[in-house]
């Protein structure tokens, strides 16, 4: 099978995959991967095809191994979960 030819490089047809195996690849789900991919320094799609955007599977592996997280959940908005400020009348 042939590649595909992205930014002047040939790409083996094994290597590409959409969003659900770019989230498989950074352990994430299909919408967290979708909110990392959207950042300034993550590496952008080869393709945008009808199903949606091709990645190169090993540059989104590479790019998931250096890239900064934090251990543990999202910080919660404090002033949505403070005591006393429910929103449902009683």
């Amino acid at each position: 099978m042939q590649g595909m030819l992205a930014g002047g490089r040939l790409i083996d047809p094994a290597r590409l995959g959409g969003l659900v195996e770019a989230a498989e690849v950074m352990g994430l789900t299909k919408q967290a991967a979708a909110r990392a991919l959207k950042s300034q320094n993550a590496p952008g799609a080869v393709r945008i095809l009808a199903m949606g955007p091709v990645y190169d599977l090993s540059e989104i592996a590479a790019w998931n191994a250096v890239r900064r997280r934090r251990p543990g959940p999202a910080p919660r908005n404090a002033t949505l979960h403070a005591p006393g400020r429910c929103s449902t009348a009683r």
